[in-house]
Formats: C-alpha cells, sequence, structure tokens
C-alpha cells in the first residue's frame, strides 16, 4: 500500500495532552506484522501448554487457534487503516481501500466504514470519481448491507463508470484487463452487471437486449472466474429458457386471428337467408 499521511492522536512520553502526530501507514504495516507473528508465538505456547496439560488433540486445538488468531489479526488491521483513511479529505482512498477489502475478504465488511463511504459519495463527489469501479461497488455493498437508500446513485455509477472509460456495455469491460483489479471486475460483473441494474440504460432498446447482454457477462465469468462456473452456468440456462418460452409466446400471440364477430355474424345471417329462400322455392306444394 502506497504511504498514506493521515492524523494519529499521541500521547506525549512525559504524559500531558493527547498532541496530534502525522502517521505513515506504508510504515503501519509491518509493526501490525510483528505484533500478529507474536500473538501467534504467544498462542501457540498457550495451546501446547494447556493441551498437553489436559491431554487433549494438541493438532486439532492448535488449528482451531491460529486460525482465529489470524482471522483476529486480520479484522484489526483492516479496521486501523479503515479509520485511518476515514480522516483524508479526498474519500478516493478510503472508497479503494474499502473496495478492495469488501471484495477479497468479506467476512470483515462489518468492520469497514461502508456507511461513511455511501455518505461521502454525493453526486459532485461521484461525477468525479465516475472512472472508478470501486465507487459502484461501495455502493452496491450499502445496499446489500444496509437498505435502499443508494440504489439509484448505484445504477448511475454503474453506467458512469462504462461510459468515463469509453465503453459501452458491461461486455466491454475485459478492455480494461490492464488497469482494473480483476477481483473487482469479477464482482462489478457478477453482482452490478445485473438485468435489474443494466435496463436503466439506454444502450438497450428492451429486456431481451438486456438479457443478451447478461448471457455475454455470464460467458465473460466463465473465462475469468472458473471457481463459480456452476452459478454463472446455472444462470445461463434460467435466462435461455426465458427467452426460448417469450419467443414461444410471441409466436403463438403473432399467429393468432383477428376475429370481427359482428362480420362475421351478417355474412353468416345473409348466407343462411339466402339458402333458407333458395331451399323454400324448392318446395313443391301439391
Amino acid at each position: 500500500m502506497p504511504g498514506i499521511e493521515v492524523d494519529a492522536l499521541v500521547a506525549p512520553q512525559r504524559g500531558g495532552e493527547v498532541e496530534p502526530e502525522t502517521v505513515d501507514l506504508a510504515l503501519v504495516r509491518p509493526v501490525l506484522d510483528r505484533v500478529a507473528d507474536q500473538t501467534l508465538r504467544n498462542r501457540v505456547a498457550e495451546v501446547e501448554r494447556v493441551a498437553a496439560a489436559r491431554g487433549v488433540d494438541v493438532a486439532a486445538v492448535f488449528r482451531l487457534t491460529v486460525v482465529r488468531g489470524v482471522v483476529d489479526a486480520a479484522e484489526a488491521v483492516a479496521r486501523l487503516i479503515s479509520k485511518a483513511l476515514t480522516h483524508k479529505d479526498s474519500p478516493e482512498d478510503l472508497i479503494d481501500f474499502v473496495a478492495k477489502q469488501c471484495v477479497s475478504d468479506p467476512d470483515i465488511i462489518n468492520l469497514l466504514p461502508i456507511h461513511l463511504c455511501a455518505e461521502k459519495l454525493d453526486k459532485s463527489t461521484r461525477k468525479k470519481l465516475a472512472h472508478k469501479i470501486s465507487v459502484p461497488i461501495v455502493l452496491s455493498h450499502y445496499s446489500i448491507n444496509y437498505d435502499d437508500e443508494y440504489d439509484k446513485p448505484l445504477s448511475y455509477a454503474y453506467e458512469d463508470f462504462l461510459l468515463r472509460n469509453n465503453l459501452t456495455i458491461p461486455s466491454e469491460v475485459p478492455k480494461l484487463y490492464d488497469v482494473v483489479d480483476l477481483e473487482l471486475m469479477t464482482y462489478y460483473l457478477r453482482y452490478i452487471c445485473t438485468p435489474e441494474i443494466m435496463k436503466i440504460s439506454t444502450e438497450f432498446t428492451g429486456s431481451a437486449a438486456v438479457q443478451d447482454e447478461r448471457l455475454a457477462v455470464c460467458s465473460l465469468l466463465l473465462e475469468i472466474d472458473p471457481k463459480n462456473s456452476k452459478e454463472y452456468e446455472s444462470e445461463i440456462r434460467e435466462i435461455t429458457r426465458e427467452q426460448v418460452i417469450r419467443k414461444g409466446v410471441r409466436h403463438v400471440e403473432q399467429s393468432k386471428m383477428s376475429i370481427d364477430n359482428t362480420t362475421i355474424r351478417k355474412w353468416a345471417d345473409k348466407k343462411l337467408k339466402e339458402n333458407f329462400e333458395l331451399k323454400k322455392s324448392n318446395f313443391k306444394v301439391y
């Protein structure tokens, strides 16, 4: 992570009032790593001592404790950096960091200032950061974890990202492989480029065009995110099934004959009368 200077509150050595001090976050990670390593070593020693005393499976307890220790350390790091970044005048670094963390480690989403990010993304800020894929991603996580307050800005951010990067439809996003993080791109295509959001775009003339584009997106996801291929294949089958049904219904509707009952009735009455008169004239009176 690049060095970012933020204001931190540090107590002076001889006591007294808390004083502000500039901290470079590039220096934070090594310190946290050392703390995490020491914590891990302490936990290992504790596990070995307790397990040996109680005669339990050391390996099983060790695995469980180490996993918990790693998770605790990761959560602590994310919380610290997030809080530091909230002091930035520009929310760009904060939004980039939160978007990446949400995608990389969903288990710590509740520790991240998603609500704060959404609040900072007012209309002018969204316009300034329209080229950033992190903007729709953060708004997407707000919609998933909070409420629908930012659903409309999310739809705008989805399309603004495409337009600002000279794209028209989501299936063109792979053109940005060299500049967009693959995890973020996958999330954008998977969770944001959905029919519900894409339908607001003027690039699509109707629901059929939106579904065609979603099929193209799913095909892309099969290539860049093969570990979730079953989910994409299932969605492709479902969309294809809906399209077949829609085409069948359209065919039936187009083949229906428009019947004018009044005209048919008049025609039938006339024919019946003519037939009756004809048969009547053929009767012989004896």
